[in-house]
């Protein structure tokens, strides 16, 4: 028990650190500091455990049980409150990190972090501790790098409307919209192949190529928007490798 709870919170440290230094390849001018990376982390998970427990709390107030025709509101639920809770998140993060928060690219950072804290909750929810249990799951880094991404969709659009224009309501809108469809589109694909996949075997080649079609298109997508985000004011003034301006000695 104890070396399969080792390894599989060492599996998923190992995971976490990896995809943080994914993220921050995208951050190329003001680095954002460990506890700020920290706290957006310890954010998205909280988020994530509050989430979780107003999902379980309408399952049982509405009775509504899990079954194949039921797949996709089960995937709607999911969908919607985890990407609107990671939304809120970065919105909170905005300001509470507001010292921090200074780049339109931080939307897209704070939003992947608080989607990878999110994640390690729930794979820490999932899997417990069992006694079988020896490694990491090989869908665990998946469903760390999906939170991650579809968290940094969605807080894609905070930055811009707080650091270039409030014009920009419409795209953070849209951003949302997209990281709820991915989720939601992820989920009834992982929810059918849960149901129609009997233990011990392997899931179907269909349902492994809709997986991975999803992330990668998730993926480019987030890379994309990196791509275009507008450089921040400073970044534009004076680059980060420009050296500093010189000193006058005092009179």
């Amino acid at each position: 028990m104890l070396v399969a709870t080792v390894l599989l919170y060492t599996g998923l440290a190992g995971c976490s650190i990896l995809a943080v230094a994914l993220v921050m390849r995208y951050d190329l001018h003001r680095r954002e500091p460990v506890h700020a990376i920290v706290t957006a982390i310890v954010g998205g998970a909280l988020a994530m455990g509050m989430c979780m427990a107003a999902q379980n709390a309408f399952v049982q107030a509405t009775g509504m049980e899990f079954e194949h025709d039921s797949v996709l509101k089960w995937a709607l639920l999911a969908g919607v409150a985890e990407e609107s809770a990671k939304f809120l998140t970065v919105c909170a993060l905005a300001f509470i990190l507001r010292e921090h928060f200074d780049e339109p690219i931080d939307g897209l950072i704070y939003g992947s972090m608080a989607g990878l804290g999110a994640a390690i909750l729930e794979s820490a929810h999932i899997q417990g501790m069992p006694e079988h249990l020896t490694t990491l799951p090989r869908e665990e880094p998946i469903r760390l790098l999906g939170h991650l991404v579809m968290g940094g969709i969605g807080g894609f659009g905070v930055g811009l409307v707080l650091h270039v224009s409030w014009r920009y309501l419409l795209i953070a809108a849209l951003c949302l919209a997209v990281a709820i469809a991915l989720h939601i589109a992820w989920d009834v694909v992982a929810y059918r192949m849960a149901d129609q996949t009997l233990p011990g075997e392997a899931p179907s080649f269909g349902y492994n190529a809709a997986s991975i079609a999803l992330m990668i298109g998730g993926f480019f997508f987030f890379r994309t928007l990196a791509s275009i985000c507008p450089p921040s004011i400073d970044a534009i003034t004076a680059p980060a490798n420009a050296p500093p301006p010189p000193v006058k000695p005092p009179m």
